[in-house]
């Protein structure tokens, strides 16, 4: 299946209005085909409040509806800062933000950090996440820190913006 930006654009909160729910079920309707035709569906949305730790909730109400739909995990982008994590009822894993990676962007320290997702992935599903954190340094190269170092910050703003089972992990 070959997909386009036009294909799989949906209008939604804050940018372009309220959750088109006409556009949302085709858009689960084709990921629910796909995951029917392939190992793992990943989803790679661009959304959000850009410089913000909260995903706005109608990118919880859109990331769970793919996950429903057959998505193995949602990986989001956009607002330049680590977000929340969540989980599916069945584990399955919705990555709100994972900061910015490739952006020269220095005006706060969010914009300097993030996480990789290293996702392990075993025959026909996800079977582990880890969430590597990083630092971009004054040359613009993002380098992966120490997570109980330099990276717990990181993770801890993810954990703080996170339910539980991840809330607990603060």
């Amino acid at each position: 299946m070959s997909w386009n930006v036009e294909d799989t654009s949906l209008s939604m909160p804050p940018r372009t209005g309220p959750v088109d729910q006409a556009r949302l079920q085709q858009i689960t309707d084709q990921v629910s085909d796909l995951a029917t035709r392939v190992d793992v569906v990943v989803v790679i949305p661009h959304w959000g409040t850009q410089y913000t730790a909260a995903p706005v909730p109608e990118q919880s109400q859109v990331g769970q509806a793919l996950l429903a739909a057959g998505a193995d995990i949602i990986v989001g982008g956009h607002p330049h800062w680590v977000q929340a994590v969540e989980r599916a009822p069945d584990g399955r894993l919705l990555v709100h933000s994972l900061g910015n990676l490739v952006f020269d962007m220095d005006f706060s320290v969010e914009t300097l950090e993030g996480v990789v997702a290293e996702l392990v992935i075993w025959d026909d599903r996800v079977v582990a996440v880890d969430l590597v954190p990083y630092v971009i340094g004054p040359d613009w190269v993002p380098r992966f820190v120490d997570p109980q170092g330099r990276g717990l910050p990181i993770l801890q703003r993810i954990w703080q913006a996170s339910s539980q089972p991840f809330a607990s992990l603060r």
